[in-house]
């Protein structure tokens, strides 16, 4: 950033030089206006215009990222309340399988290994 600045001052301050040393007069004639003036004072319009124009295309161009970065955290922020609510739902799931699990063991608990289980056979003709 300061290098720009830098810069512009060096161009402002060469300019300036140009200026003064072409302080003739000039009739300038622009579309049906026609009047005479100091080329040094044509030349710091001429500059200043320039300025002006490059001015207003920045702000233009600042605007426009402005509204960008606008639209751009409004849909961070929706993000995150979606994350927020994803998490809050996982927890919620977290906390019921713990629930189901705690049930599931205090209902039936694990079977001993001295203790050995056999299941019945199925009858042949049941079928879903």
């Amino acid at each position: 950033m300061q290098g720009i600045l830098i810069l512009a001052l060096l161009f402002a301050l060469a300019v300036t030089l140009f200026a003064v040393q072409n302080a003739t007069a000039v009739t300038v004639r622009f579309l049906h206006w026609n009047f005479q003036t100091y080329l040094a004072v044509v030349i710091f319009g001429s500059a200043a215009l320039g300025a002006v124009v490059v001015a207003l295309l920045g702000l233009v161009k600042q605007i426009r990222l402005r509204w960008r970065l606008r639209a751009l955290q409004a849909q961070a922020e929706k993000w995150e309340e979606e994350y927020r609510q994803a998490e809050r739902e996982r927890k919620r799931l977290a906390e019921e399988v713990a629930g189901w699990r705690a049930g599931a063991e205090k209902a039936a608990p694990p079977p001993s290994p001295a203790v050995e289980q056999k299941e019945a056979p199925q009858a042949a003709g049941q079928g879903a």
